[in-house]
């Protein structure tokens, strides 16, 4: 006997298969979105570290205040708590250390968690012999 076509419980089967597989593949993109947008965060946050260490970087030895200081920016629409700290090491030795916090996560507070980067570093007295 020659088929043809198929029967109605192999189209059923086949529309199944075809529905599963569409909402698995739809089921990643929130799972994705927020991957991207916590990957964004991170490296808006590595951006600010390495700006605000270039600046202290830059900045003369003797000039080089000892201490804290903090600030909050906005950076591509997310708040970030940038703290700095620098200490005397030795007579010729001082340590940047810059910190940035950031809440990150979905939308929904409950699932929102603190993420942070630190940047350390130490900036030496060179004087001219």
């Amino acid at each position: 006997m020659s088929r043809r076509g198929f029967t109605l419980l192999e189209s059923l089967i086949a529309g199944f298969l075809v529905v599963v597989a569409f909402y698995a593949v739809v089921g990643l993109y929130p799972t994705s979105a927020v991957g991207m947008r916590r990957a964004h965060d991170l490296v808006s946050a590595a951006d600010l570290a390495q700006e605000e260490m270039e600046q202290k970087r830059a900045t003369h030895f003797d000039l080089l205040a000892v201490g804290e200081t903090h600030e909050t920016r906005d950076f591509n629409g997310t708040s970030y708590r940038v703290e700095r700290s620098v200490r005397t090491v030795g007579s010729d030795l001082k340590e940047v250390i810059i910190r940035v916090t950031w809440l990150s996560g979905a939308e929904v507070v409950k699932d929102q968690a603190r993420s942070e980067l630190i940047l350390r570093s130490q900036v030496y007295n060179f004087r001219n012999p």
